[in-house]
């Protein structure tokens, strides 16, 4: 498996990411990437090797989204193939494994890669030019793709942040002192709350929170039907 973690606030951005990507690396660690924030500013970083917070330039950062990986498919060693994957319109890292994306060949960003998690980067491009919406784009992509989710999805036009899963877990929090929000595939102090499954939901920094917008179909073996 990977992981994925981000730390969204004004204070605190270098400290905070370096701890949840250590706190990640149980979940993977043969690479590793980032999206950095800062105003309008963006820049994303790849790195072929073991995750370390002093190689992604933090200084003055708003927010910082992360992907630590444990290939199923490709080659660490190959930046192309590591997280978080770009299209014209969105960025995305993926924690988990799809079982039919082989289905899906016209998702593929890069051809020659057998990188599962690209496949969910490209059916949302697809559906945006197709003219959907960005929620209704992330739900028609991952309703179709079987296996476990665990993503954060960056929508350039917009500056905005989603975030869903299936199966593989999501846990998120608020830090009382400087109002920082986190979000983690692995718990950490602070960083409790497991986000709904099968939800896509969007960063609200006038709340705080990660609110839901749009419930999407998904199968789980682990998931108990209400009676």
């Amino acid at each position: 498996m990977c992981g994925i973690f981000g730390v969204i606030g004004a204070s605190d951005v270098q400290r905070m990411f370096g701890v949840l990507g250590a706190r990640n690396t149980e979940r993977g660690n043969r690479a590793f990437g980032a999206l950095v924030l800062r105003g309008q500013a963006r820049a994303t970083h790849r790195f072929a090797g073991p995750f370390d917070a002093s190689w992604v330039p933090l200084d003055g950062a708003e927010a910082a989204y992360g992907h630590v990986r444990a290939p199923t498919h490709g080659n660490s060693e190959n930046l192309a193939e590591v997280h978080p994957f770009e299209t014209r319109d969105v960025l995305l890292a993926h924690n988990g494994l799809l079982l039919n994306h082989d289905r899906f060949p016209q998702w593929r960003i890069d051809t020659s890669s057998e990188v599962d998690s690209q496949v969910i980067a490209g059916g949302v491009q697809a559906h945006l030019e197709a003219g959907l919406e960005i929620a209704e784009a992330i739900c028609r992509t991952i309703e179709v793709l079987d296996g476990q989710q665990a993503c954060w999805l960056w929508h350039k036009p917009a500056a905005q942040l989603y975030l869903w899963r299936v199966m593989s877990p999501i846990y998120t929090g608020i830090d009382a002192v400087n109002g920082n929000l986190y979000f983690s595939s692995m718990r950490a102090p602070g960083v409790e709350a497991l986000l709904a499954e099968g939800v896509v939901h969007a960063l609200d920094m006038t709340a705080r929170a990660f609110v839901p917008l749009q419930t999407f179909s998904y199968y789980s073996p682990y998931r108990i039907p209400k009676a």
